[in-house]
């Protein structure tokens, strides 16, 4: 089940502001990487769980796409993904994990 699936189906949520609804959801484990330039995380797969990555400082290739600041990318349960650092400066990301149903 991919992460968006998992999270649609959460019943218990609170109304915030009119028509803007909040579901509480507890991470497994969230973790700031810092990747050197010219190195990466190897491709590994995500069984038991969703990991979200955040960039927050840097340019990185993830699964082969280039990611800067602010963009974010989801790696579902029983996926693979890889982050590579080709560029000569630091990468720090911000990675949440969260348990699969």
């Amino acid at each position: 089940m991919k992460l968006i699936e998992q999270l649609e189906k959460i019943e218990i949520r609170e109304e915030i502001f009119s028509g803007v609804w909040k579901a509480v959801v507890n991470a497994k484990e969230v973790s700031v990487l810092t990747i050197e330039p010219g190195k990466e995380i190897e491709l590994h797969e995500h069984k038991d769980d969703h990991e979200i990555y955040i960039v927050l400082k840097g340019m990185v290739q993830i699964d082969g796409i280039v990611c800067s600041e602010e963009n974010i990318r989801i790696c579902n349960c029983g996926e693979s993904h890889r982050a590579a650092n080709t560029s000569n400066s630091e990468v720090i990301i911000l990675a949440i994990k969260i348990d699969a149903e």
